[in-house]
């Protein structure tokens, strides 16, 4: 295999999750801060993001994250796996994973 066929197969995908909404599901919604990280992958790999709360979601609070998928250098549908949804934590929860696919 030449150097150029490697350096494809392990071209790293940058992947953006935009995260559109945060809302909290109670009266105290300044009682929680989100952050999220994720990594590149190589192709036919997976990106994996965590979504973290700074405290666990207390009793009767709902919290939800609503996500989308977005490309930097990758290109959704030839690239990755194009995707949206919406997280919901409820008690006890504290982070949560979102997997998108690479091509």
């Amino acid at each position: 295999m030449d150097a150029q066929k490697i350096a494809h197969n392990t071209q790293v995908l940058l992947l953006v999750l935009s995260l559109l909404l945060f809302s909290v599901g109670s009266s105290f919604a300044a009682d929680y801060t989100m952050t999220a990280s994720g990594a590149g992958a190589t192709e036919g790999g997976q990106v994996v993001f965590t979504v973290g709360l700074n405290q666990s979601v207390q009793n009767g609070d709902q919290v939800h994250v609503t996500w989308t998928t977005s490309g930097g250098t990758a290109t959704a549908g030839s690239d990755f796996s194009a995707d949206s949804n919406t997280l919901i934590f409820t008690h006890g929860e504290q982070t949560k994973t979102i997997h998108v696919d690479t091509t």
